[in-house]
């Protein structure tokens, strides 16, 4: 007997009751099975959901409950207003990275420059780079990554985009694939730095992201430190750094890093939570 879109979500929500957000995990799921947005969804409430779309929708939940990422499920993310491509090779972008590109934008557009050169570390699925292009049309940007994957993935999203001609990918660690002599008015990063012992008390479905962005190595400082030995060497006077940071534990440690390598006016900026995310700093 078919059962009803109300009666699925119903089920879905039960089924997924150990996440806070399982309503709404409930929903994407079934609005991805049905290829219906939420407001479809609900406006058909009472509409039956055939057997074959049931039984995949029962995979999913079951998939998500044993820690699969919601988004690795459904292959997108959203993030900054932007619908991404997302898949296991790369992290998943979060809401709070948003203020990483807010504070990127903030920069950018108070840069008279006509021209601005951008430098992303650990460019990821392409969530910063593409969000700070979208937005600050007079930026050309350059970014890096270790993962072959990552940059498979990001190279999805700003195809998707058009903004072949504004991004360029490198392959490698870091600053390396960077050709020497080059210079940027931001740095920007979103680099790993969990503390290596505390990645095995992480929730499944992180755990379940690549090891390679979430390892900072023992404080969780070990990349954060490797960017600013380099980075006064790729930034133009008066250039910018912004790091995304675990504030809760590493603000006054990444303060001092950044007064020790000759960056000046650093300032933090809070998250929702009021947790230190952000860390900028110029060198002058």
């Amino acid at each position: 007997m078919e059962k009803k879109v109300n009666e699925v979500l119903a089920f879905g929500s039960k089924y997924l009751k150990k996440f806070s957000s399982n309503r709404t995990e409930a929903e994407v799921l079934l609005s991805y099975v049905l290829k219906k947005s939420k407001t479809d969804l609900y406006k058909n409430i009472f509409d039956n959901v055939d057997t074959s779309s049931y039984i995949k929708y029962k995979e999913l939940l079951k998939k998500r409950l044993s820690g699969e990422p919601l988004s690795y499920i459904t292959g997108k993310r959203e993030f900054f207003g932007i619908q991404l491509s997302v898949a296991s090779g790369a992290l998943i972008p979060r809401q709070e990275t948003e203020i990483l590109v807010e504070e990127g934008l903030k920069f950018l557009k108070n840069n008279t420059q006509a021209k601005k050169d951008v430098l992303e570390i650990g460019i990821g699925c392409g969530a910063i780079s593409i969000a700070l292009c979208l937005n600050c049309p007079d930026i050309k940007v350059d970014a890096t990554d270790i993962s072959e994957d990552a940059i498979c993935i990001a190279k999805v999203n700003i195809e998707e985009y058009s903004l072949n001609d504004k991004i360029s990918l490198y392959y490698g660690d870091l600053f390396f694939p960077i050709p020497t002599g080059k210079k940027y008015d931001l740095i920007i990063s979103n680099p790993p730095y969990i503390p290596s012992e505390r990645i095995k008390n992480l929730p499944k479905d992180v755990q379940a992201e690549p090891l390679v962005a979430l390892n900072g190595g023992k404080e969780g400082l070990e990349i954060i430190d490797k960017i600013l030995c380099s980075a006064n060497e790729f930034l133009k006077k008066n250039g910018l750094i912004l790091i995304e940071i675990d504030g809760g534990f590493q603000e006054n440690k990444v303060k001092e890093l950044f007064c020790l390598k000759g960056l000046r006016n650093i300032f933090i900026r809070k998250d929702l939570a009021g947790i230190p995310r952000v860390i900028g700093g110029y060198l002058l």
